[in-house]
């Protein structure tokens, strides 16, 4: 005599899902997609910088209120002139180059600009960091009295 298996109450659809499972795949994909080490470093480097600017600002050192949007405003024109006088972090697609240039030519140019590319990239980390560091600050020094 076989032996007749119950049916589980939260049994699962005909994909193999549950309903909950169903609805979160999405979310799912998108945060598998997320560089996880470059947040990491650019929220570490956020850290750091906001660390020494506000040990800056206890011991009313203010050479930090001037530097730290000077070095924001540098890394942003080095960013940007590394990258090709764009925001785009996008390798360059070789048909972008001129037709004229032989097969060498394109290759060695194409090398040349993704190395700046990946070069202008490294700057984002601290490039944000920087920003981040001076948001913070003009928030806490607008809404300081609101938050305690």
């Amino acid at each position: 005599m076989k032996k007749k298996h119950k049916r589980n109450p939260r049994a699962r659809g005909a994909a193999g899902e549950s309903s909950l499972s169903a609805a979160t795949a999405p979310l799912r994909h998108s945060l598998k997609q997320i560089a996880w080490k470059k947040v990491a470093i650019t929220l570490l480097w956020l850290a750091i910088l906001l660390l020494i600017y506000t040990v800056c600002n206890h011991f009313h050192l203010t050479p930090h209120v001037l530097l730290y949007p000077l070095a924001a405003g540098i890394l942003a024109v080095c960013f940007f002139l590394l990258n090709g006088c764009s925001f785009s972090t996008a390798p360059i697609d070789p048909d972008a180059l001129p037709r004229e240039l032989d097969a060498e030519a394109r290759e060695a140019l194409l090398a040349r600009l993704n190395r700046r590319r990946e070069t202008a990239k490294r700057l984002l980390p601290p490039l944000i960091g920087l920003v981040g560091t001076l948001l913070i600050d003009m928030l806490y020094l607008h809404l300081g009295d609101f938050l305690g």
